[in-house]
């Protein structure tokens, strides 16, 4: 009878590939050797047979695919890849997204903001008394160019602070970037500011003459900047920070206006030449917007830290 040598579990780990015939060549020896005079691994190997046979055997039971399945998978393998989108899709997409987000946007500003078109009333009533008590001259436009941009900027202080509108928390969950949702309210405020500027400009105009281009243009491109800049300036040091910025700028433009003494004048007519409509000051509006849809996603996460 023969007995179970020191190398039997070796020669078990080997006999299902030596049954599938995948064992290495340079074994096969080996294994063949050793079943000639093991009888616990020829048994073993005798088990493994037959569950090979009945293996084979289930699997010849077994209805094989039909042929409308196979040229079907046949077909779909062969079928062209799809297309993707094209720029003008994709920027389709976003256009409609946009409009979604600004829809759903709407009613989660708060009202209150929307009543900065109050105050724009009111500097364009300003404006008229001091047009009508000093005639033939241009204050009206004037003094509405001076406080216009200020409204806008006020007006977006507080559009991204969870501590100053609750409903942002509410926006932020929606599966939407945060940069969607800060644009989309930025682009919502500004747009409501600029359209009741341009209606208080028509009017102006219309009452005390002059033309309408040239009276937008004393107020466009500063109400950009210190929209931007109290934008940024809210989002990295608070409220006060940006409106203390915004009055700032606005002071310097009054100083270079101003009767004062040349050194004063001098000292402010650099940051003067960013109260105007021009390439620069525009340029410059986009880009303070830009840092601030950038920063918005850090300023979240420091919030939440």
């Amino acid at each position: 009878m023969s007995t179970e040598t020191s190398d039997c579990q070796y020669i078990l780990d080997l006999l299902p590939a030596y049954l599938n015939s995948t064992v290495e060549a340079k074994l096969v020896r080996r294994v063949r050797e050793h079943l000639a005079a093991c009888q616990n691994c020829q048994e073993e190997l005798a088990a493994w047979e037959m569950i090979q046979e009945a293996t084979r055997l289930g699997v010849a039971a077994l209805p094989g695919p039909s042929g409308a399945l196979l040229e079907g998978v046949w077909a779909r393998l062969d079928m062209p890849a799809p297309q993707t989108a094209t720029r003008r899709q994709l920027a389709l997409r976003w256009l409609l997204h946009s409009g979604h987000v600004l829809r759903a946007q709407t009613p989660l500003v708060r009202k209150g903001i929307w009543l900065t078109s109050a105050a724009t009333i009111a500097v364009l009533l300003f404006g008229c008394i001091s047009a009508f008590l000093t005639p033939g001259t241009n204050v009206a436009e004037v003094v509405f160019a001076f406080f216009a941009p200020l409204v806008a900027g006020n007006s977006v202080l507080t559009i991204y602070q969870p501590e100053a509108d609750p409903r942002l928390e509410l926006a932020l969950s929606a599966p939407t970037s945060s940069r969607m949702v800060l644009l989309s309210r930025l682009a919502l405020i500004l747009g409501y500011d600029l359209a009741v500027s341009l209606a208080a400009t028509a009017l102006l105009t219309l009452i005390f003459g002059g033309n309408f281009w040239a009276a937008g243009a004393l107020w466009f491109g500063p109400m950009l900047l210190v929209t931007a800049l109290s934008m940024l300036l809210s989002l990295v040091l608070g409220t006060l920070a940006a409106l203390t910025g915004a009055l700032s700028l606005a002071l310097a433009h009054l100083l270079a206006q101003g009767s004062l003494e040349s050194a004063w004048r001098v000292a402010a007519a650099p940051l003067n030449s960013l109260w105007q409509t021009n390439p620069l000051v525009i340029v410059l509006a986009l880009a303070l917007l830009a840092l601030s849809l950038i920063y918005a996603p850090r300023q979240e996460r420091i919030a939440s830290d």
